[in-house]
Order: structure tokens, then C-alpha cells, then sequence
């Protein structure tokens, strides 16, 4: 039995909870984002992505049905909400 409840996932939860946009965006394009415009451009879009999906979670009305609330709120993890951020899912 494993002592890490998240350990099924395969992952650290302190890497997964981190939010670097621009880190992201290099393993995205294997270029950096201090030379590449492109993969700056990809950290930038990610990180608002990101910042957007902040604020959808905070406008959701938590009432049903909870779509919103779902997506957004399982989408406060930073990789997940770098995606989800750019959705519109009924606010």
C-alpha cells in the first residue's frame, strides 16, 4: 500500500501544483522562452489561461446544475486551469 495518496497518479503533487507558465511553455516548444518569441507568446497565453479561470470559478453561481463549479474549480490546479481558463462552460 502506498503512503502517498496520490501516488496512483504517477506524479509529485508539489510539481503538479506548480505554476510556471513560461517552464511549461519550454517543455511545450523544447525551446526557451529567452530566445524562442513563440514559447514566450505559449507561457503568456497559459498564465492568463490560467488567471481567467480564477476569475470564471469566482462568477460561478454554486447552484445547480455544477458545471462550472467543476470545471473551474478542479481547474484551480495550475496545469489543468492553463487549459480550461480559455473555456467557456455557462458562467
Amino acid at each position: 500500500m502506498h503512503n502517498d495518496a496520490l501516488s496512483f497518479l504517477g506524479t509529485d503533487i508539489n510539481k503538479t501544483l506548480s505554476f510556471d507558465p513560461l517552464s511549461r511553455a519550454e517543455t511545450i516548444t523544447g525551446k526557451s522562452y529567452k530566445t524562442d518569441k513563440e514559447t514566450e507568446s505559449i507561457g503568456v497565453a497559459l498564465a492568463i489561461g490560467w488567471i481567467n479561470d480564477i476569475e470564471k470559478f469566482s462568477e460561478c453561481d454554486f447552484q445547480a446544475p455544477y458545471k462550472c463549479e467543476i470545471v473551474h474549480g478542479l481547474s484551480l490546479i495550475p496545469p489543468v486551469g492553463m487549459i480550461t481558463g480559455w473555456l467557456n462552460v455557462g458562467i
